[in-house]
């Protein structure tokens, strides 16, 4: 399996290797509808939600389809997709039935030839070969192209390329009616049962689109971009290992023998002891230190903020005109939320990662650097002199300040939320851990479930 994040092109995450080059198949149909989104501002949600899929044939998606050719207009013989085995009888239910009604609305509306469309010297596949050129950040002559199952063209690229494409597809021209619709209609982008469909009703604001050969991409509402790929091009792997990538239960697939019995499930593996403790002694400095006891989760005590302004105010005196933000974050920065009694502070310095300017003076002031992640926007992380702190250090002007923030604002605002977050974290401590990062892992899908709405509302202009 290999995975990978873009945010702001740059690569936030990765495993395996994130530079395999693979087709982009029909994770691509997000940018290939940009151009029918462009030239028919008329069409309804549903229909470009179809022109982005790869469907089953369930009635809705075929209405959708049907609907889209009459705009078009278009007729079934007119689509140049060919039969697909297994399905009934007719162009019309070929899962990439859709996309080809899109590309003979593009035809039209353009006065292009619709016979032969799907050729690569077709005005209309040079165009597609633009964008998604474009969305990628790469040269269209440095894209290698091949005949796609459905006889289009498709593009071969790095994941770490389809992730940032996924990610920039909230710049590109008429992209967010994309966006919309696949959100509006996440039912006929894959259909009952497909993981793209799943993980859009899942997680509110995120689009997501499968690809041939163990394939999927994604874009979270706060723009990174994903890319997933199975190696071998076997899907079956995919729903767990994409789970595991975004901290989501996502679900297992069963395994079935010949009389339909369950015999099994393709799961992620619990991390072994060995691989995670490499992982953190990466970014230790020092050994990681193990848990000694349960987990502490205590009531709100607004002894907290007191705490911390003690804490800001040895930190200014430190580090004077060097401090660009100082802020209180972390559960304990929320009024009636239980939390561990651990103070988090943001510092937001000129540069995170030039050490000699910032370290020194910290660790003579009783602030310890126990924690170095170069990979994660230059993130250090200091302990306190007497009091249990985490000091978060990062550049001026740093998004990750912002998400925190927008974080601990919005649970102070919210209390429903307020409260699903403190019954997650009580449930999450009672279990028995090695680490209190893998407490910390183990809040990441309860953390995206209320940070989606908080994007949303930020975005949307509301408290």
């Amino acid at each position: 399996m290999h995975a990978v994040a873009v945010r702001d092109g740059e690569v936030v995450a990765a495993a395996g290797d994130p530079r395999l080059i693979c087709f982009f198949r029909s994770s691509a149909k997000p940018i290939q509808a940009v151009p029918l989104a462009r030239a028919r501002p008329d069409l309804a949600d549903a229909e470009i939600a179809i022109a982005c899929a790869s469907h089953r044939a369930e009635p809705a998606q075929i209405a959708a389809v049907r609907s889209l050719l009459l705009k078009g207009p278009a007729t079934e013989d007119d689509l140049e997709c060919g039969e697909q085995d297994g399905r009934p009888a007719g162009r019309i239910h070929h899962n990439c039935s859709g996309k080809h009604a899109g590309f003979l609305a593009v035809c039209h509306e353009r006065g292009w030839a619709a016979p032969g469309y799907r050729l690569a010297e077709h005005p209309l596949q040079r165009e597609l070969l633009e964008e998604i050129a474009r969305a990628a950040g790469l040269p269209a002559a440095e894209i290698p192209t091949a005949v796609d199952g459905c006889g289009v063209v498709t593009f071969a690229m790095s994941l770490e390329r389809m992730a940032a494409s996924f990610a920039a597809l909230a710049t590109l021209e008429e992209a967010d009616t994309i966006l919309a619709a696949m959100r509006a209609h996440p039912e006929l982008v894959g259909g009952e049962g497909s993981l793209d469909t799943d993980l859009m009703r899942k997680l509110p604001g995120w689009v997501a689109k499968g690809g041939a050969e163990g394939l999927l991409c994604a874009v979270a509402p706060d723009g990174t971009g994903y890319a997933v790929k199975c190696e071998d091009g076997n899907p079956r792997p995919l729903r767990a290992a994409l789970g595991r990538v975004l901290g989501e239960d996502l679900g297992t697939v069963q395994i079935e023998n010949s009389r339909g019995e369950s015999v099994g499930e393709v799961a992620v593996d619990p991390e072994d002891a060995e691989a995670y403790e490499q992982k953190l002694t990466k970014v230790w400095v020092g050994e990681p230190p193990r848990l000694k006891a349960p987990i502490e989760i205590a009531e709100y005590d607004p002894e907290w903020p007191v705490l911390y302004e003690r804490e800001a105010s040895r930190i200014a005196s430190i580090l004077g005109d060097r401090v660009e933000r100082l802020e209180h974050a972390g559960s304990t920065s929320v009024p009636s939320l239980p939390a561990k009694p651990v103070i988090d502070i943001v510092l937001e310095v000129p540069d995170s990662s030039d050490e000699p300017s910032d370290v020194p003076d910290l660790e003579a002031g009783g602030y310890p650097l126990t924690i170095r992640e170069p990979e994660w926007f230059e993130h250090r992380v200091f302990k306190g002199p007497d009091t249990n702190v985490n000091l978060h250090v990062l550049s001026a002007g740093c998004e990750e300040t912002d998400r925190m923030l927008l974080f601990r604002d919005w649970l102070r605002a919210n209390p429903a939320d307020r409260e699903q977050y403190a019954a997650a974290k009580r449930e999450l401590a009672a279990q028995d851990w090695t680490y209190v990062q893998q407490y910390a892992d183990a809040k990441t899908a309860v953390v995206r479930e209320i940070m989606s709405r908080a994007e949303a509302a930020k975005q949307g202009g509301s408290a």
